[in-house]
């Protein structure tokens, strides 16, 4: 066992330790970034693969600093929230699932508009394309490159209309025909978007839902989370299969050039796709010589406006430069340290730990839905910063945009 192994597991069980303690929140987002990260350490440092090598010092550095400077943000905010009274989970479920609270009919009518925006954007991509990417015979192609600009936005709402729909499964408590047609709207949106080849979606999904289910209902359960992981998991597996579907079983295991016997190849894939993001990172570090000042951190912007394939080529900016295997993301940190080096790296975590913090400690102050729906949002981006970041993803930032406009304006009335 390695030194950074030694430290990550003690810390990963000393956090777990304290979080199942009663009044502890195992979802708060120190603990929730803690694990994560401890996990993904542990498991790189094992170096299974041919692909990985020993960081050198500035990698370490690098990658340390930004760490620590989000849970230094986060630490900001909960030492501006001391003395400040929070409520307790309980009370906040409680709170949440007060008859009449809210307008449901409301939100009903929401499911419905962003389920036919998203079902008129998919059958036109559709009519206009002529294939899904399930049907190509090149499916990794297909599924990269399918989307028309512009209309393949309301197609990625996916996400938040099955997040919506199962919001409103929460708070609605009677209207039996209107959560039968949510569901058959849930089912619909889950299939037909599962014909893209798209996992991503899913996984921030799941991962909101969870955290909805967790502080606005009582239906979070060990056993339940249990079931619940190994059918989406089973889920993201058939796409994988798909996707696939080519290749002999083999395959993986071989071209990532794994140390261990070929028994163990089934653990190849969910290994790979952990510790590679923070290769890729390590990589990076050590051979980038020159900086893009904010052209990534900004690439949902450049996006919007159409300048972000012309940019990447005019200023001949790769990020993918620095990856030696078929793994090709990147932890949370790489576009920060791509643009600004070790400045972006100790600031821009730094302010990100500091907002999901306040998000955090606003859902313990008031209770309010639309906070722990913020809370959700914020819960996604810790949980996927190990491989990618998707504060800089024009496909997540404008649904997460809508979503926050739906319980800002639309969404947020209590009824006396």
């Amino acid at each position: 066992m390695t030194l950074p192994q030694f430290i990550t597991l003690s810390v990963f069980f000393i956090v777990l330790f304290f979080s199942f303690r009663k009044g502890n929140d195992l979802a708060s987002p120190a603990k929730a970034f803690l694990l994560l990260w401890c996990f993904a350490i542990f498991l790189c440092e094992f170096k299974f693969s041919g692909f990985q090598y020993k960081w050198n010092y500035l990698s370490w550095t690098v990658f340390i600093t930004g760490l620590c400077s989000f849970l230094i943000g986060n630490y900001s905010a909960y030492i501006v929230n001391i003395g400040k009274p929070l409520k307790s989970i309980v009370e906040i479920r409680s709170l949440i699932q007060t008859p009449g609270k809210f307008n449901n009919q409301k939100l009903f009518n929401i499911n419905i508009i962003l389920f036919l925006l998203y079902s008129f954007s998919y059958v036109f991509e559709l009519l206009v394309i002529g294939n899904l990417p399930i049907f190509s015979s090149h499916f990794d192609k297909a599924r990269i490159d399918y989307g028309i600009f512009g209309i393949h936005l309301f197609v990625n709402f996916q996400f938040i209309i099955m997040f919506l729909n199962s919001e409103y499964l929460i708070i609605e408590k009677k209207q039996k025909h209107k959560k039968f047609l949510i569901w058959v709207i849930f089912f619909i949106t889950a299939l037909s978007f599962a014909l893209l080849l798209q996992r991503f979606n899913y996984f921030i999904y799941m991962v909101m839902t969870f955290a909805l289910f967790y502080y606005g209902s009582k239906a979070i359960t060990f056993r339940k989370i249990i079931i619940t992981l190994v059918v989406f998991f089973g889920f993201l597996g058939l796409i994988q299969t798909i996707r696939l579907s080519q290749y002999a079983s083999q395959f993986m295991y071989v071209v990532s050039r794994m140390k261990y016997g070929r028994e163990w190849a089934f653990f190849t894939e969910p290994y790979m796709y952990i510790v590679m993001n923070l290769e890729n990172f390590a990589r990076m570090v050590a051979n980038l010589n020159y900086h893009t000042y904010g052209l990534l951190t900004a690439d949902w912007l450049a996006a919007l406006f159409g300048i972000k394939h012309w940019a990447t080529a005019y200023f001949a900016i790769d990020a993918r430069v620095f990856v030696n295997s078929n793994f090709n993301t990147f932890v949370f940190l790489s576009y920060y340290y791509y643009d600004f080096g070790l400045i972006g790296v100790l600031i821009l975590p730094l302010l990100t730990g500091l907002f999901i913090g306040f998000n955090y400690y606003n859902m313990r102050k008031t209770g309010e839905l639309r906070y722990i729906v913020n809370y959700s949002v914020c819960l996604s981006v810790i949980i996927i910063s190990f491989f990618t970041n998707p504060l800089v993803m024009l496909a997540w930032v404008v649904p997460i945009f809508i979503l926050w406009i739906i319980h800002k304006y639309f969404f947020y009335e209590i009824i006396s």
